[in-house]
């Protein structure tokens, strides 16, 4: 056993399950189990623990009605009786006791009548085995590295990394910016003033005397849309995307348990249904859709609804489609090691890390929120600087 696995206690793998009580309903308890990762739930008396409820003892609803067995208790339920270990009982201990009763799930107690969860015997063999996963595992990608987070502890890039990630995004920004604007200078100075084309831009904001052409004002959701479809390939080409994509495989491989090599993290999509690619979906979509709300006059209410209905179903379609296009890329060598040391380093500090109490300020600074968002701002600043220098403002999108 590792030594850092030898100092854990059964407390430090408890996973919580709130208990139901032996008055409650069947079907209650079989919503509770539905929800239990571990496919049991105890059974509490006020504040004295009783039992233990599992899947395999509601062999008695399967028998009867459905009306019949909606009036049963959890009482009326075949129980077995709960084993409970200390909290600060060591993993082999653990082991013995799993063992010595047989149970599938052990109750972990902080007294006799207080319960801080449950533990499997896998649960134990896990942490014995020095394989440990930390049960939520975030991450960012920086230009100097991948960076990993359980909240807890963190590992890989530095705070600068994650403040060059805020100071590179919000620069995408102003790049795309430039970009149109640069496009609209070209299109003034080939077409003229009385081009559609120019009048198009300049009624957009892009070059001056835009109230010239009010009646184009409507396209500027257009425009916005291109400027961010360019935000988008910029941050596809930059290192950003690549480094992306490793952190993602890294947090698969870690979720499955898969071994932390170069082969096995690579054979890992490159998208992940947490990534916050899938929220700027969400957005982008409202984007689209809130014009045609407000447009919609007395129909508006229909279409809001209709437009909410469409953006439920398709931005969680959507998000791992622009993580696949966009925000990430094929990893190199070098990328996906980063999330390789980055992930293994996290499964150190996460078991080296269990029992010891962190607070919501710590919590919020491994996350790197905070960190991203200074440089962002600093970006931010450094525009609004020059402009009052006596530059020409910058367009961008934020």
């Amino acid at each position: 056993m590792p030594d850092d696995a030898a100092q854990l206690a059964v407390g430090h793998l408890a996973r919580p399950i709130k208990p139901v009580s032996p008055d409650d309903p069947a079907g209650k308890a079989v919503a509770r189990l539905r929800q239990s990762p571990v496919g049991a739930v105890p059974i509490a008396q006020g504040f004295q623990l009783v039992g233990l409820l599992t899947e395999a003892d509601l062999a008695p609803l399967l028998s009867q009605g459905p009306e019949s067995w909606r009036k049963l208790r959890v009482s009326d339920l075949a129980q077995r009786q709960a084993v409970a270990v200390p909290s600060d009982m060591p993993l082999a201990g653990a082991l013995h006791a799993f063992e010595e009763s047989g149970q599938p799930v052990l109750l972990v107690a902080d007294g006799p009548n207080s319960c801080r969860g449950l533990i499997t015997r896998s649960d134990v063999l896990t942490a014995a085995s020095g394989e440990l996963v930390p049960p939520h595992i975030g991450g960012m990608a920086t230009p100097l590295g991948v960076h990993l987070t359980t909240g807890t502890v963190r590992a890989g890039a530095s705070d600068l990394g994650l403040f060059l990630t805020g100071a590179m995004l919000m620069s995408f920004n102003y790049v795309a910016g430039a970009i149109l604007a640069l496009v609209a200078l070209v299109v003034q100075f080939f077409a003229g003033p009385a081009s559609p084309i120019y009048a198009f831009i300049a009624g957009i904001g892009l070059v001056p005397n835009a109230e010239r052409w009010p009646a184009y004002a409507d396209y500027t959701l257009l425009v916005a849309g291109v400027q961010f479809v360019l935000f988008l390939e910029l941050m596809r080409i930059s290192p950003l995307s690549g480094y992306h994509a490793a952190e993602h495989q890294t947090v698969h491989a870690m979720e499955q348990g898969e071994e932390l090599t170069p082969e096995a993290v690579a054979q890992f999509p490159r998208a992940h249904p947490r990534c916050g690619t899938n929220l700027i979906a969400l957005v982008v979509l409202a984007a689209v859709f809130l014009p045609a709300i407000s447009r919609a006059g007395e129909w508006g209410q229909t279409v809001a609804v209709l437009a909410a209905l469409v953006i439920l179903l398709s931005w969680r379609r959507l998000g791992p489609r622009l993580q696949w296009l966009f925000t990430t890329k094929r990893a190199s060598a070098k990328q996906l090691a980063s999330g390789i040391a980055a992930g293994k380093a996290l499964l150190v500090a996460h078991r080296q890390a269990l029992g010891k109490p962190v607070s919501d300020g710590r919590r919020m600074w491994n996350l790197g929120f905070v960190q991203v968002m200074a440089g962002f701002i600093s970006v931010m600043l450094l525009a609004n600087l020059w402009q009052w220098l006596g530059g020409p403002p910058l367009p961008g999108m934020f």
